[in-house]
Parts: structure tokens; sequence; C-alpha cells
């Protein structure tokens, strides 16, 4: 596992759960930083640093580490904090205007996953999607062949950078909608489900995040309309 003092390292530069002194001591303030992240990711909470904890850090690390280097980075993805990857977030930070700490904080997380770091959609393919595959978009009604449309791959790349955004699960409550299904559901008649441009979808499928997700797709510039109030957020793209 890793020692204390890179457990403090990753917790202090990934996110600044940890707030203080990088002295490898299992302190207060350490446990605390454990709890903090283990909450955000939907772990077990009970400051306690365990394998399911070392695991969720390595691999969160790691997410920055990949959205570093697609923002011109050359680091090794290995979800371990250390000077590369420090001197590569001061770089990106820099470039991007924000004050070079070294910390990914709140506005240099959201400068690392906006729109300008995901790939064309020319160059998208299911098969290079992380988190989400094609079915999840399938229209439930049984009258149709399940994809009248495909799902517009820009809308899922934005559902991509979400995922990693708030490195939890999104679930899809709705995607492609036929004729039938919308009706059903009641949706308006030129509902951009009907033609793969929206989906109704949750953080782990629990609408005390709605507001959290919501907020977020406001803020992105391919999206042209996002609500929630029902369990679940809608967002269609332009």
């Amino acid at each position: 596992m890793l020692s204390i003092y890179q457990r403090q390292a990753n917790l202090f530069y990934a996110g600044y759960y940890y707030k203080g002194k990088l002295d490898g001591i299992e302190g207060p303030l350490t446990k605390e930083a454990y709890r903090n992240f283990q909450k955000d990711q939907k772990l077990k909470i009970d400051s306690i640093y365990g394998i399911e904890t070392e695991i969720a850090l390595i691999e969160y690390v790691k997410e920055i580490q990949k959205q570093l280097n697609n923002a011109g980075a050359n680091i090794k993805v290995d979800g371990i904090v250390g000077t590369y990857t420090i001197n590569a977030i001061k770089e990106f930070q820099t470039k991007s205007g924000l004050k070079a700490d070294g910390i990914i904080g709140e506005n240099t997380i959201e400068k690392l996953y906006d729109n300008t770091n995901v790939q064309k959609l020319d160059q998208l393919e299911w098969s290079k999607f992380k988190y989400f595959t094609r079915d999840e978009f399938k229209c439930p009604c049984g009258h149709c062949s399940g994809f009248p449309v495909e799902p517009n791959l820009q809308l899922v790349a934005l559902l991509e950078r979400a995922r990693a955004y708030f490195g939890m699960p999104i679930i899809i409550t709705s995607g492609v909608r036929c004729a039938y299904q919308n009706k059903k559901v009641g949706g308006i008649s030129n509902s951009k489900h009907k033609v793969g441009k929206a989906a109704d979808c949750s953080l782990n499928n629990s609408s005390a995040n709605d507001t959290k997700l919501f907020k977020w797709f406001k803020k992105q510039p391919e999206v042209s309309y996002t609500y929630t109030g029902f369990g679940a957020v809608h967002v269609d793209i332009k």
C-alpha cells in the first residue's frame, strides 16, 4: 500500500482533501482527508485507509494524470503524485491563467475537463469510451429496434467528461426514444431524445446529487438545455 506520506501527497495535490503538512504521520488531518475522500467516492466512511480507499485514490489520480497528458503533458500514469505530476499541474495552471500551486482545486479541474480536451467527433468510437456502452442509451419501449437513431457521440463524450469529473457512476435513465416511447413518457413532440441528442441521468442513481450535476452541465459549451427536479437530470446538446 502507499506510504502515509504518499497518501498525504495524493490527497493534497489531487483535490486538496488533505490540508496539513506532508509529514508521513497519520494524524487527525490525515484521517479527516481519508473521510472526505471516502465520502466523495461513495465508499464506506470510516476514516481508515483500507484497500478500497487505496484503489479508489490511485484510480482518481490516474484519471487526473490522463487528463494532464490529454492537455499536453507527458507523465507516467501510475496513480502516484510526484514531482513530474506536480510540475505538470503547475504548467497546466500557468497556461490556463490560474494560480500555479500544483493543487487540483475546483477551478483547475474544471479547466482540465474542459471541452477543448475532448477528442474530436470524427475520432470517437464506442470502443474508446471508458464509462458508457451503446446499450445504456437503448430505447426501452419494446416496439422498436431499440435504436431508431444512434446516440450522438458528442453527447456521450460530454457524459464521459462528467463521469470523470465527479468520480462516480452516472446512470442513464433515458437515452434514445422512438416516437412511441416519447409519447408514453410525456415527452415534448420535438424532444431531442428522438434524435439521440438528449439523456436523462443521475449520479449514482441518487436524486440527492441532481443539483450538483445540473450546475456542472450548465457550464458546458455544447449543452443546449438542462433541467432537474424529477429524480434525474435532463441534458441535451446543440
